[in-house]
């Protein structure tokens, strides 16, 4: 799966120290969409992988260790009272002019991941 390598390569947060190799390649199938995005803030243009997000992800990592194994978190609500240090608000938009395909993986659902991999390492 491309995406999946290419998240280990190029993102600190998806490397096998944090998310286990077959729990990303499960939140992956279950992130995947195609989706046309609306409204436009700043506009440019970006090619193909590109991330957006980086600074969450900078956080995720940074804030890993302080992540209790046993606490789930659902939604972002759940998360913005318990963990607002991890909330994400960007200050853009994201129009795509072609049909493309695209990876949306919330930081509830990554969180979850990570918390899966520690439990599976656990075994």
């Amino acid at each position: 799966m491309v995406a999946l390598q290419w998240l280990v390569a190029n993102e600190e947060a998806f490397s096998p120290t944090y998310i286990g190799t077959n729990v990303l390649e499960r939140l992956i199938k279950t992130s995947a969409r195609r989706v046309t995005i609306g409204q436009s803030g700043m506009m440019f243009e970006a090619g193909p992988w590109h991330c957006f997000g980086s600074e969450i992800l900078k956080k995720l990592v940074q804030g890993a260790a302080t992540l209790s194994r046993t606490t789930s978190i659902v939604d972002t609500s759940d998360l913005s009272s318990r963990r607002p240090d991890l909330m994400f608000n960007p200050d853009y938009s994201v129009v795509v002019k072609e049909d493309c395909t695209y990876l949306d993986i919330t930081v509830a659902a990554y969180i979850n991941a990570y918390k899966s991999t520690l439990m599976q390492r656990e075994k």
